[in-house]
């Protein structure tokens, strides 16, 4: 094992041992979580720079290989920047009141290597880790109807998970190897459609991502903004390499992408729960990454910086519902972010995610266009102004909101819903 090799390894392993740390000397948590994210960040601009050219093999031919590839770059950069921003949002005082630091780092890690194994047996293990820390998230404040919804997402994740986990008895079986390649020969469609179905499940594409909505809805604010920013792609980037090494599934996989599109559409415009808006509008965009494999990533990096954001605002609001928003209005300095992570997500010129829809329409087949204005995703309504309960301003979103402003003008369009509230009289 080269010198490269020893610190992917390190790397890999770091985020689980300031866990175990975290656990011991809670007051250390949240520094050990950024500085995981600190080394996140650092592997990720490593992996888009080709700084690791060479698969990591470990246990065998038919064991564990790990590609921290330019592929993995854009959900280690999505990982860090999330995870350091919800660690600087929550206030200090509230890591007192559970193992928020602990879980966080556990999730970063397995993440972590979900995004760079290319093996069968350690994506089952990562992910099945990352939908426990998920779990416990969601009850970090627990109530009775939020226990069931954490209980229902545990057991979606588990039926998920143990499907994926048939397919890779199978792949095991016919090919005596649990890498990914292996199942993109004649004959694995029962393998394929098991192991789709398992990673389409968490990274939330509907049908199957349908539990989605209600649990970001119901889980508290900083979880939500780690489920839809982080959690989701967790079973985005393997389901992305899966599609790239088999190409035949790039087809019925861009059918379920846009049915997840649409109805994420259709349902966040009927939404007057702020929440729950921006869970559907995940749906929509997650539906979106599938398109075009190459892209994927990207779009994810986008899509997870700005719904971080959107997250993290409206837990600030004075109500999550829509109807009240123009009586009871956000302050400037959180419409602002609130207003430049929506448009983000629209595709507005100039935004990173308009950047991502722009790559998305050159990369998607003929007839297919998702930058348009037609395929241009519900975002919230944005309110200006002051009202009652909005807690100070918090300048760890307002740099996670200028993340969005980094990439120069892309043919795409806003959203006309949040652009109407967002120039109301009042701003």
């Amino acid at each position: 094992m080269n010198r490269s090799d020893a610190l992917l390894v390190a790397w890999l392993v770091l985020p689980f041992a300031a866990a175990f740390l975290a656990g011991l000397l809670p007051s250390l948590g949240r520094l050990l979580g950024l500085a995981g994210a600190a080394a996140t960040a650092a592997v990720g601009v490593a992996c888009g720079l080709g700084a690791f050219p060479m698969p990591l093999q470990l246990l065998g031919t038919s064991g564990i290989q790990l590609e921290a590839d330019p592929h993995a770059a854009p959900f280690l950069l999505l990982n860090a920047t999330v995870s350091a921003t919800v660690l600087l949002h929550r206030p200090p005082q509230s890591g007192r009141r559970g193992p928020f630091a602990l879980l966080l780092l556990v999730l970063l890690g397995s993440l972590n290597t979900a995004a760079v194994a290319v093996d069968l047996m350690s994506l089952y293990v990562t992910l099945e880790i990352s939908g426990i820390a998920a779990f416990l998230l969601v009850l970090i404040q627990p109530d009775g109807r939020r226990l069931w919804v954490a209980l229902r997402y545990l057991l979606v994740s588990n039926v998920a998970m143990t499907l994926f986990l048939v397919g890779v008895a199978l792949a095991k079986l016919q090919h005596d190897s649990f890498l990914l390649a292996v199942v993109t020969g004649e004959g694995q469609a029962v393998t394929l459609a098991l192991l789709v179905v398992g990673l389409a499940t968490k990274a939330g594409l509907a049908p199957a991502g349908l539990w989605l909505p209600q649990t970001h809805a119901e889980a508290p604010t900083e979880v939500s903004a780690l489920l839809s920013g982080m959690v989701v792609a967790g079973g985005l980037a393997p389901l992305l390499r899966l599609l790239e090494v088999a190409p035949q599934l790039q087809e019925p996989v861009r059918w379920l992408g846009l049915f997840s599109a649409l109805l994420g559409i259709l349902a966040a415009l009927r939404e007057a729960d702020a929440k729950r808006l921006l869970a559907w509008s995940t749906v929509s965009q997650l539906g979106l990454t599938v398109l075009a494999p190459a892209v994927g990533g990207f779009m994810a990096l986008a899509h997870g910086l700005a719904k971080t954001v959107l997250f993290l605002v409206v837990g600030q609001a004075p109500s999550r519902q829509l109807s009240r928003w123009p009586v009871q209005r956000l302050a400037a300095p959180l419409a602002w972010p609130l207003l430049i992570a929506a448009a983000s997500i629209a595709g507005l010129p100039g935004l990173i995610g308009g950047q991502g829809k722009s790559l998305l329409e050159a990369a998607s087949p003929p007839g297919l266009a998702p930058a348009s204005p037609s395929w241009a995703s519900a975002a919230p309504p944005c309110c200006c102004g002051s009202g009652p309960g909005v807690r100070p301003w918090s300048p760890r979103i307002a740099l996670l909101a200028g993340s969005c402003l980094c990439c120069c003008p892309w043919p795409a369009c806003c959203c006309r819903r949040c652009c109407y509230w967002a120039l109301t009289p009042g701003c």
